[in-house]
């Protein structure tokens, strides 16, 4: 009988494909409104934001999404600007 709490050594590979699906499923994709709420900012802001191309986007048609990966880059181009003004 074998205790679950006691586990065996993992294989350092096993670690690493474990780590990439997790930041795999951590790619995730905002609706303008989610975008907004994010932000803290309002939704005609995130598509003047958009359209000036401020904040990069994937359109399907009329389907707009907003990866995380680019609100984060966003929030770290806008606190640059913020300290070089």
């Amino acid at each position: 009988m074998t205790n679950s709490l006691i586990s065996e050594p993992t294989n350092p590979d096993t670690l690493m494909a474990e780590g990439a699906m997790a930041e795999k499923k951590s790619n995730k994709f905002f609706t303008i409104t989610q975008t907004a709420e994010y932000l803290g900012i309002s939704i005609p802001t995130v598509r003047k934001y958009i359209r000036n191309k401020e904040l990069y986007v994937f359109k399907n048609h009329r389907v707009v999404r907003v990866p995380k990966a680019e609100l984060d880059a966003f929030i770290r181009r806008q606190m640059n600007s913020e300290r070089g003004a």
